[in-house]
């Protein structure tokens, strides 16, 4: 087995033991329910963290919004605050597709579904970045002016999740918002 291969198997069994052990994933386990989750959450079962809010690319069923106090909607998600017993958690139904994430590590998919193959409901995580997982750097997907402006952004959420940004990635990021969203050719950057 490749280093990779290990490395992204490992990084998915931390990620699926923590979600399989924590109350909300269990509730919606009881309940039957498939789902499709990405975002910080992922980070924070890596990391051993209780995650702050779930964020899910499936539209949550009935079973889980009848217990949802809804509290607000952007043009990214609709955010809900769920309670059921001593169960408490912030969810938010995604409306942009995970692929124009700002961060590669965003990017990662934790998913119960049926398997045809088995008959069974499994889990699966997906897309992990073992790069920017195990080293927590931040990779951005794109150099777009609107993937600049957002992951700027963004930089200070995944700091406080131990994540860093190298300087040149950083200031790539700045050039393309001072740039007019075009990246300057090396013959355009001052000189030092």
């Amino acid at each position: 087995m490749g280093k990779y291969k290990e490395a992204r198997d490992d990084i998915a069994r931390l990620i699926l033991s923590a979600a399989k052990n924590d109350p909300f994933i269990k509730h919606l386990i009881e309940l039957d329910i498939d789902f499709e989750m990405t975002g910080g959450a992922l980070i924070d079962y890596y990391d051993g963290r209780v995650p702050k809010d779930y964020d899910f690319i499936t539209k949550l069923p009935d079973e889980v919004i009848d217990n949802c106090k809804f509290l607000y909607e952007t043009s990214y998600s609709k955010t809900y605050r769920f309670t059921y017993g001593l169960i408490k958690a912030i969810v938010q139904e995604l409306k942009t597709d995970r692929d124009d994430f700002d961060f590669t590590v965003s990017q990662m998919k934790l998913a119960r579904v049926y398997d045809n193959c088995t008959g069974n409901k499994e889990f699966k995580v997906t897309d992990i970045d073992v790069r920017s997982v195990t080293t927590k750097v931040l990779i951005p997907t794109s150099f777009t002016e609107e993937n600049a402006i957002n992951a700027l952004y963004r930089i200070p959420h995944f700091i406080k999740k131990g994540f860093v940004i190298p300087p040149e990635t950083y200031l790539n990021l700045l050039d393309i918002l001072l740039n007019n969203g075009r990246r300057p050719r090396n013959s355009e950057l001052p000189k030092s």
